[in-house]
């Protein structure tokens, strides 16, 4: 599967690359490496296109605690 968009991705903890107008590989739920075209083989049933949209790949766990006081 393939995802296209502008991405902000973080190789490391102290680097962040921001990919525009790039195609991401994803395999088995992993990002396996960006490129600016697709294979020639690519359908178009494995292309997601999120145009101009920003993709940050993450692991986000937004909840909050409630407390009675």
């Amino acid at each position: 599967m393939f995802i296209k968009g502008n991405f902000l991705f973080t190789p490391s903890r102290h680097e962040l690359t921001i990919r525009e107008n790039q195609y991401a590989h994803i395999e088995n739920g992993v990002v396996t490496g960006f490129m600016t075209d697709l294979p020639e083989t690519t359908g178009p049933e494995t292309v997601v296109d999120y145009n101009q949209d920003i993709i940050i790949p993450a692991f986000v766990d937004l909840h909050i605690h409630a407390r009675n006081t």
